[in-house]
């Protein structure tokens, strides 16, 4: 008797049930299984040398309708369509993945392969069981059981798949529009593009918010490169939108390359700070976008990575300088009397983060522990720049890149590991900056490609976003930028929004710039070839 083990398409695909789940991620990774299937099973055919089950095995490993599936292996060989590992149409009476079945559906009721009987599956001959009389799909009825109703009754584009409904997670260059907005998410769709057309950003545009006469106004400012790379500061009013008002304003002009712009507001007003080889610099803007006073010198040369903030009637800004790593803090008043010039820490920093409280700042920096690990620390300070109290360590050891926000309440504070894969964390402070969560809580999925990450926050919650590469695999020179809201729970807890991230915007040469977070929902302000655009998420 034979020793081979019994090897059938079936049983090598019994868990192809658990496809699906991979539909959600990276189609190369769903072939790169598939591969690896292929290649255990060509294994096994061919160890089974003269079993009488394999007489025929050169004509099972033909494969005849050129899908990359040898006849032993694909459950229709003449239809290039069907394969294992194939996309399941569910409900269409037609096995594509070779499972053994049709695929009716993720959504509730009792759910069963196709029968004689009943062609459908499930209870009253509905797909998911939702519900239909004599074997007939009512139309209007949650039929995948995802909580809506199918078109045109209901607002389900795709009522055959638990996966497809209005706000479900998109999942960018699939072909399948998953949150019924009427288009894949491939970027251009998404964006509104407020910058003229003479303009050539230098970096991403930042973005913050505005109120006149309780409408909102979004001014968006960049370092632009049309008469010399990065030499001119310009800003661009528009409605809550994203429509221009009125022209582009000339912030600075210089023969100096600015970088580092970034902005606060104090809901009727801005300030925006950059730097440039002369010095750190920092200017107000009406609510309006109008400057209401010249540019004020606010740190020596050496300056990098500006972050400014308000707080009672008082700016701020910390950065650290770039060659000896020490950190500032600077405070302004309204009315443009600057105070003292105070060292943060004296060990080197890598990165400061800055948000201004009801009638304080608070701080965050990753630097160098007592044993040389990467260290965060976050620390209030008074509206002068001063402290009363030590700054508390917050992670030690391989924790970088801190963001920070408040939203009335408490302050958020997020973070990267510095591991190969990486993901956005985030933990709460309360007023007393004591740390609310026991351990931080994960705001993003894992990627190897996450790079700088941006946070915004208000009363109405929290959104942290990231440029992230994940997707140069499926579309050649890709990026993305991907973002998780949060906010606090009735227990006091941080909640992600989304239980790992959903990609924001996904094209070529796609960077986030800044975050502004309000009332109507989250603006992002970004680089989309060589273009500032603005994206609007709720």
């Amino acid at each position: 008797m034979s020793t081979c083990p019994k090897v059938s398409t079936q049983s090598l695909y019994s868990a192809s049930r658990s496809r699906h789940v991979l539909r959600r991620g990276h189609t190369a990774f769903r072939w790169r299984v598939g591969a690896c299937f292929l290649a255990l099973s060509v294994l096994v055919l061919n160890a089974c040398g003269d079993d009488e089950r394999y007489a025929s095995k050169d004509r099972a490993l033909v494969d005849a309708d050129g899908d990359g599936w040898p006849g032993g292996l694909d459950c229709d060989d003449q239809n290039p369509r069907v394969f294992p590992a194939a996309d399941e149409v569910a409900g269409d009476g037609i096995d594509q993945d070779c499972s053994g079945s049709d695929f009716l559906g993720l959504g509730g009721g009792a759910a069963g392969k196709n029968t004689g009987e009943n062609p459908s599956g499930g209870r009253g001959g509905t797909i998911g069981g939702s519900g239909g009389r004599d074997g007939v799909l009512e139309r209007g009825r949650d039929a995948d059981g995802d909580g809506f109703a199918a078109v045109p009754e209901g607002t389900d584009c795709d009522d055959d798949r638990l996966w497809v409904y209005p706000g479900a997670p998109e999942v960018p260059l699939n072909g399948v529009d998953e949150n019924c907005d009427g288009s894949d998410l491939v970027g251009v769709e998404q964006l509104v593009f407020p910058l003229s057309d003479e303009a050539l950003p230098q970096e991403p545009p930042v973005v913050a918010r505005s109120k006149i006469a309780g409408k909102d106004r979004l001014l968006v400012v960049w370092s632009d490169s049309r008469r010399a790379p990065g030499q001119d500061l310009y800003g661009q009013l528009t409605d809550g939108a994203g429509v221009p008002l009125g022209d582009e304003i000339l912030l600075d002009r210089d023969n100096f390359k600015k970088t580092g712009v970034r902005i606060a507001t104090k809901g009727d007003g801005f300030l925006v700070t950059w730097v440039s080889q002369e010095g750190l610099w920092v200017r107000q803007l009406a609510a309006d976008g109008t400057p209401d006073r010249a540019r004020r010198g606010f740190g020596a040369a050496g300056a990098v990575a500006p972050a400014p903030a308000y707080s009672a009637g008082h700016w701020a800004v910390a950065w650290s300088d770039g060659q000896s790593g020490r950190g500032w803090i600077r405070a302004m008043t309204l009315e443009g009397a600057p105070g003292d010039v105070v060292e943060i820490v004296k060990t080197s920093i890598a990165r400061i983060a800055l948000t201004g409280r009801k009638d304080d700042f608070v701080l965050a920096w990753d630097g160098r522990g007592e044993e040389g690990e990467s260290t965060l620390w976050v620390q209030a300070r008074t509206l002068t720049g001063y402290y009363d109290q030590a700054p508390q360590v917050v992670q030690n050891s391989g924790f970088v890149n801190p963001s920070l926000a408040w939203d009335g309440e408490r302050v958020l504070l997020t973070f990267n590991p510095t591991q190969v894969i990486r993901s956005v964390f985030g933990l709460t402070f309360d007023q007393s900056l004591l740390q609310v969560e026991d351990k931080p809580i994960r705001l993003s999925s894992e990627t190897p490609e996450l790079s700088r990450s941006f946070l915004g926050g208000s009363k109405y919650g929290f959104f942290v976003a990231w440029d992230d590469k994940r997707h140069t695999r499926e579309r050649i020179s890709s990026d993305a930028i991907y973002g998780n809201s949060a906010r606090i729970s009735g227990k006091g807890k941080l909640v992600p929004r989304w239980p790992a991230a959903r990609a924001q915007v996904v094209g070529t040469q796609t960077y986030v710039g800044g975050i502004s977070v309000g009332e109507e929902g989250t603006v992002l302000s970004l680089m989309y070839n060589s273009r500032g655009a603005l994206h609007f998420t709720n």
